[in-house]
Protein backbone atom coordinates (compact mmCIF):
# COMPACT_ATOMS: atom_id res chain seq x y z
CA UNK A 1 0.00 0.00 0.00
CA UNK A 2 1.47 3.81 -0.86
CA UNK A 3 2.66 5.81 2.09
CA UNK A 4 -0.21 8.23 1.58
CA UNK A 5 -2.71 6.01 1.49
CA UNK A 6 -1.64 4.76 4.55
CA UNK A 7 -1.32 7.79 5.84
CA UNK A 8 -5.50 8.23 5.09
CA UNK A 9 -6.74 4.68 6.06
CA UNK A 10 -4.63 5.39 9.41
CA UNK A 11 -6.41 9.34 9.65
CA UNK A 12 -9.85 7.58 9.09
CA UNK A 13 -9.45 4.93 11.48
CA UNK A 14 -8.18 7.57 13.99
CA UNK A 15 -10.98 9.28 12.87
CA UNK A 16 -13.91 6.59 13.45
CA UNK A 17 -12.27 6.49 17.55
CA UNK A 18 -13.11 10.13 17.84
CA UNK A 19 -16.55 9.97 16.65
CA UNK A 20 -16.82 7.18 18.58
CA UNK A 21 -15.70 8.91 21.60
CA UNK A 22 -17.51 12.09 21.09
CA UNK A 23 -21.13 9.93 20.89
CA UNK A 24 -20.27 7.98 23.84
CA UNK A 25 -19.23 11.57 25.39
CA UNK A 26 -22.52 13.19 24.19
CA UNK A 27 -20.63 15.78 22.37
CA UNK A 28 -22.78 15.68 19.04
CA UNK A 29 -21.54 18.94 18.13
CA UNK A 30 -18.43 17.33 16.90
CA UNK A 31 -19.86 14.77 15.46
CA UNK A 32 -20.68 16.84 12.32
CA UNK A 33 -17.19 18.11 11.59
CA UNK A 34 -15.86 14.55 12.10
CA UNK A 35 -18.30 13.33 9.33
CA UNK A 36 -17.11 15.76 7.09
CA UNK A 37 -12.95 15.07 7.39
CA UNK A 38 -14.17 11.16 6.79
CA UNK A 39 -15.80 11.73 3.75
CA UNK A 40 -12.64 13.92 2.40
CA UNK A 41 -10.63 11.06 3.77
CA UNK A 42 -12.45 8.33 2.04
CA UNK A 43 -12.98 10.56 -1.41
CA UNK A 44 -8.78 11.22 -1.50
CA UNK A 45 -9.23 7.32 -1.67
CA UNK A 46 -8.48 6.50 1.98
CA UNK A 47 -9.92 2.71 1.62
CA UNK A 48 -7.94 2.33 -1.70
CA UNK A 49 -5.60 -0.87 -2.50
CA UNK A 50 -6.85 -1.90 1.62
CA UNK A 51 -7.29 -5.26 2.08
CA UNK A 52 -10.90 -6.45 2.39
CA UNK A 53 -10.51 -7.77 6.25
CA UNK A 54 -9.54 -4.09 7.08
CA UNK A 55 -12.31 -2.36 5.25
CA UNK A 56 -14.28 -4.78 6.86
CA UNK A 57 -13.01 -3.38 9.89
CA UNK A 58 -13.39 0.09 9.17
CA UNK A 59 -17.54 -0.94 8.33
CA UNK A 60 -17.35 -2.22 11.85
CA UNK A 61 -16.62 0.48 13.16
CA UNK A 62 -18.58 2.98 11.22
CA UNK A 63 -21.95 0.97 11.56
CA UNK A 64 -21.60 0.96 15.76
CA UNK A 65 -21.06 4.65 15.44
CA UNK A 66 -24.04 4.78 13.43
CA UNK A 67 -26.05 2.80 16.18
CA UNK A 68 -24.17 5.61 18.61
CA UNK A 69 -25.49 8.05 16.66
CA UNK A 70 -29.09 6.87 16.12
CA UNK A 71 -29.42 6.01 20.24
CA UNK A 72 -28.28 9.83 20.89
CA UNK A 73 -30.87 10.83 18.16
CA UNK A 74 -33.83 8.56 19.77
CA UNK A 75 -32.16 9.76 23.20
CA UNK A 76 -32.42 13.43 22.13
CA UNK A 77 -36.11 12.73 21.13
CA UNK A 78 -36.95 11.47 24.32
CA UNK A 79 -35.91 14.49 26.17
CA UNK A 80 -37.22 16.83 23.89
CA UNK A 81 -41.35 14.60 24.73
CA UNK A 82 -40.39 14.53 28.12
CA UNK A 83 -39.66 18.32 28.09
CA UNK A 84 -43.31 18.61 26.06
CA UNK A 85 -44.48 17.06 28.85
CA UNK A 86 -43.42 18.96 31.79
CA UNK A 87 -44.41 21.82 30.10
CA UNK A 88 -48.62 20.55 29.47
CA UNK A 89 -48.69 19.59 33.14
CA UNK A 90 -47.77 22.75 34.19
CA UNK A 91 -51.23 23.69 32.73
CA UNK A 92 -52.99 20.82 34.27
CA UNK A 93 -53.24 17.36 34.73
CA UNK A 94 -53.58 14.43 32.88
CA UNK A 95 -56.25 11.59 33.80
CA UNK A 96 -57.81 8.64 32.08
CA UNK A 97 -61.08 7.31 32.87
CA UNK A 98 -62.21 3.77 32.97
CA UNK A 99 -62.16 3.59 29.12
CA UNK A 100 -58.83 5.38 28.73
CA UNK A 101 -60.05 8.29 27.50
CA UNK A 102 -57.66 10.79 28.71
CA UNK A 103 -59.18 14.35 30.59
CA UNK A 104 -57.02 17.43 31.37
CA UNK A 105 -57.84 18.35 35.16
CA UNK A 106 -57.30 22.41 35.84
CA UNK A 107 -57.43 25.49 33.81
CA UNK A 108 -57.16 25.55 30.50
CA UNK A 109 -56.70 29.77 30.96
CA UNK A 110 -53.75 29.08 33.43
CA UNK A 111 -51.56 31.51 31.59
CA UNK A 112 -53.96 34.18 31.82
CA UNK A 113 -54.40 37.17 34.51
CA UNK A 114 -57.38 36.45 36.99
CA UNK A 115 -58.74 40.10 37.91
CA UNK A 116 -60.52 40.32 41.08
CA UNK A 117 -62.86 43.03 42.71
Amino acid sequence: MHAKHQKNLKALENLLEKERKALLDGRLEKVEEIVSRKRQLVEKGALKGVATAVVMRIQQQASQNQLLLEAAVRGLKSVSARLDEMRKGASGLNTYDNNGNRATLGRKDSHKLQHRA
